[in-house]
């Protein structure tokens, strides 16, 4: 089992990316702690929070997400002078922001698969979740869920297929991973913010995982077949569908199985 979650540790590695580090035994999701903090103007400063364990954590229309002890739950309170809209696109600077982290630290050549998981070699390192839970015409809350795989799943019933740190690279320091995280976190919406999206797309792209795949999109009940040809400048997925090229802002994506 990895060295427990520390505090200071963790706020020294992220310096002056938040005002505060929270950690807990377990939580039900660290995410929906944040978002109810600032629903109810309890936190209204940039807070870390991490969970050994979270029990009832939100992914992606609202499916359930757990994480057993050992792995980074992560979730980040960022707050901007800056309405909404100026936002778009930060689900993909996190994307590109914790993959950095990863090939940085571990020197692994992971990829990111549209719409928010970090691959290793196909198999799930990492999921990410964006949320929004304040905004107004000046000010936006952002809270940003990071969760990595440091163990092999405990569960042999998941579908798909999923890495972990600790089988590709040994030994892991999450202390390290999470304060580099949050650090990285900051900066790169900082960097957003005043450069635009353009170096992030450029960055985006030479990590697609589904580019050139063939791929199957299911929206609702119903699948769409078609080859992956990249995002949009807004972030969308674009599958050629026969003689169209359709776009895709919401939607789980799986490769098609030849």
């Amino acid at each position: 089992m990895p060295e427990p979650l520390d505090r200071d540790r963790i706020a020294a590695l992220a310096g002056a990316a938040v005002r505060g580090v929270e950690v807990y035994a377990s939580l039900p999701s660290t995410n929906r702690y944040l978002a109810d903090a600032v629903r109810g103007q309890r936190i209204l400063h940039p807070l870390a929070v991490l969970a050994e364990q979270q029990s009832a954590g939100v992914g992606r229309r609202g499916k359930a997400w757990t994480s057993p002890p050992g792995n980074i739950s992560l979730s980040l309170l960022s707050i901007f002078d800056v309405p909404l809209a100026r936002l778009s696109g930060l689900s993909l600077v996190t994307g590109v922001a914790v993959a950095g982290v990863l090939r940085q630290l571990y020197d692994l050549r992971v990829s990111l698969k549209w719409p928010n998981d970090v691959l290793l070699d196909g198999h799930k390192l990492a999921g990410l979740l964006v949320e929004v839970p304040s905004a107004n015409s000046s000010r936006t809350c952002i809270v940003t869920g990071v969760g990595v795989n440091v163990l092999p799943p405990e569960n042999p019933d998941i579908r798909q297929p999923v890495a972990s740190l600790s089988e590709a690279v040994g030994e892991v320091d999450r202390n390290r991973l999470a304060g580099e995280l949050i650090r990285e976190l900051d900066a790169s919406y900082r960097r957003f913010i005043s450069e635009g999206i353009g170096p992030v797309l450029q960055q985006w792209r030479s990590l697609d995982y589904l580019h050139g795949r063939e791929v199957n999109v299911l929206i609702g009940e119903r699948t769409e077949q078609g080859l992956a040809c990249g995002i949009t400048e807004n972030g969308e997925l674009q599958v050629q569908i026969g003689d169209e090229l359709r776009v895709f802002n919401s939607g789980d994506v799986s490769v098609r199985r030849r």
